[in-house]
């Protein structure tokens, strides 16, 4: 996971107009039927559930919306970090879910979730389908749930402090770490944000091997030749190789970055 700056792009258009007029439609129809859209359910299918918000894909998924967020995610995903765009379309993610939500896997589903946030950059991210769809979900857990925005009092989020990280909004190195290939965790915030979204996952560990071994074997590589003629050789292959590791553009770059940060600072990269 890598720091994501949004300010870094303007907002695109679509959701400055399409976006706030749909946002402050699905406001007023909220204030005008609270009972309607509020219900706390086993689940999203569960008889009695709340209505849904109409929230168009169209906008929050437009192209401009969407290339945005690619090229500033430099094709990976907000959480795993992985490039997907060779394999799949991906997901534009809402951070804190638009229909409704859970505090974890036990909790029932409550609605309505941030639907005034459908639209808002601030709330919008590129993932993989994998952790969207099959991990993050609805779920979106807070460190109390008391603090929870309560949208029939007002649409403010600021008291709340979510356990998952928004990559957008903190830099990820506060909360995770790695050691090789594992992410680990500093804070409470980074170990639900690994189990709630599964970023030890079989595969996704293998796929980091793939890379780190490479890097790894470079390492070794180097210091065998230390010392010997072959020494400088090893020691600009190695510094080329870790360059692209934790270029911008790069996936894994926080693993990569931990687990080789002294021979990143030798050779000032």
């Amino acid at each position: 996971m890598k720091y994501i700056d949004k300010s870094s792009v303007p907002v695109p258009a679509v959701l400055t107009t399409k976006g706030v007029a749909e946002k402050n439609k699905n406001i007023s129809e909220y204030r005008a039927n609270i009972g309607v859209y509020t219900s706390h359910t086993v689940s999203a299918n569960s008889n009695g559930v709340a209505s849904s918000f109409d929230i168009k894909n169209a906008i929050y998924g437009d192209t401009t919306v969407k290339d945005s967020l690619i090229n500033l995610q430099k094709k990976c995903c907000c959480f795993c970090e992985s490039r997907i765009t060779h394999i799949s379309s991906g997901d534009v993610e809402h951070f804190r879910p638009k229909q409704g939500y859970s505090q974890d896997s036990n909790d029932l589903f409550h609605k309505p979730g941030y639907f005034w946030l459908s639209y808002d950059w601030s709330n919008l991210l590129f993932a993989c389908e994998r952790c969207n769809r099959r991990y993050k979900k609805n779920f979106f857990p807070l460190k109390n749930t008391r603090n929870r925005c309560n949208p029939n009092i007002n649409f403010d989020v600021s008291a709340e402090e979510p356990l998952f990280i928004d990559p957008s909004q903190v830099d990820p190195t506060v909360h995770l770490s790695f050691k090789k290939t594992s992410i680990t965790h500093k804070t409470a915030e980074g170990a639900t944000t690994i189990s709630e979204l599964g970023l030890n996952r079989p595969d996704l560990l293998e796929m980091r091997l793939d890379s780190f071994s490479a890097i790894d074997s470079l390492k070794e590589i180097y210091e065998r030749d230390k010392g010997s003629v072959n020494e400088a050789d090893s020691a600009d292959k190695l510094k080329q190789a870790l360059n692209q590791k934790i270029n911008i553009t790069a996936q894994y770059s926080m693993m990569f970055r931990d687990n080789f940060a002294t021979y990143i600072y030798k050779f000032r990269i």
